[in-house]
């Protein structure tokens, strides 16, 4: 009797432990199942701020691709409204803006800046004799070759046709001087090439300088454009005396304005 009792609390035994496993093997799957929920649910919100961020960053590229390009638009049409399309210089009314900045900047008592009207001389017969394509040629060649004989603060701009005006801060008559014959060297050994054929063109040029030694401060407007076109109009009379004089010469003329 005894080992049927012990038989059965034995197997008692054996039945609690086989349903504590159960449960304990069907709390685990359950708690494997919360997980992989918790994690299907935290790979979908890291899969939905992906998406997000992704979205984020290619909206933000479009945009700064968009601003970029408008930039570079405006850029590129604010240097083709300052420029002359043939020489690549400044043109005329970027050249006289910065004549304006020049006089109120440079200019004072102790530093002079000359202002110059250079023309070329004897260009009409490079046109008729060549064409206007080689004639455009040889200013393309001038353009270069005097902004290499110019300092690195000097600036040269196209005034209209073969006249070009060049602002020289902080210069006199002597380094205006030497500025000119560098150009003077330089074009007499000019050679044109155009379409594969090598033209020999010895160009030479006649510059009128207006040497400024003062202007007077806190001009307005109207007054700095008046001041500066009687400069310019100064240099162009000596740019024509040049060459109602042989041609191939530099003329200065000094201008001081007190009031």
């Amino acid at each position: 009797m005894k080992p049927k009792k012990m038989q059965d609390a034995q197997r008692l035994m054996l039945n609690f432990e086989l349903e504590l496993a159960e449960e304990k093997s069907l709390r685990l799957e359950q708690e494997n199942k919360l997980k992989s929920i918790i994690i299907e649910r935290n790979q979908s919100k890291h899969r939905f701020l992906m998406t997000v961020i992704s979205g984020a960053i290619v909206m933000l590229v479009l945009l700064v691709y968009v601003y970029m390009r408008e930039r570079n638009l405006k850029l590129k049409m604010s240097h083709l409204a300052m420029t002359d399309f043939l020489t690549g210089c400044p043109n005329r009314r970027n050249a006289m803006h910065q004549a304006k900045v020049m006089l109120s900047n440079q200019v004072n008592k102790k530093h002079s800046m000359t202002i110059a009207i250079l023309d070329v001389d004897n260009f009409k017969a490079v046109n008729d004799t060549y064409g206007h394509d080689v004639g455009d040629k040889v200013l393309q060649n001038l353009s270069s070759i005097m902004l290499g004989a110019l300092r690195e603060t000097d600036v040269m701009g196209r005034y209209g046709g073969e006249e070009f005006i060049i602002l020289l801060p902080n210069a006199g008559e002597k380094e205006v001087t030497i500025i000119f014959y560098r150009m003077q060297q330089a074009l007499k050994n000019h050679i044109c090439e155009y379409k594969g054929e090598s033209i020999v063109l010895p160009i030479t040029i006649s510059m009128g300088a207006s040497v400024v030694s003062y202007v007077p401060e806190q001009l307005d407007e109207n007054e700095q454009k008046l001041l500066l076109d009687t400069i310019i109009k100064k240099a162009d009379n000596k740019a024509y005396e040049a060459k109602e004089e042989g041609k191939d010469q530099l003329r200065f003329v000094a201008v001081s304005i007190d009031s």
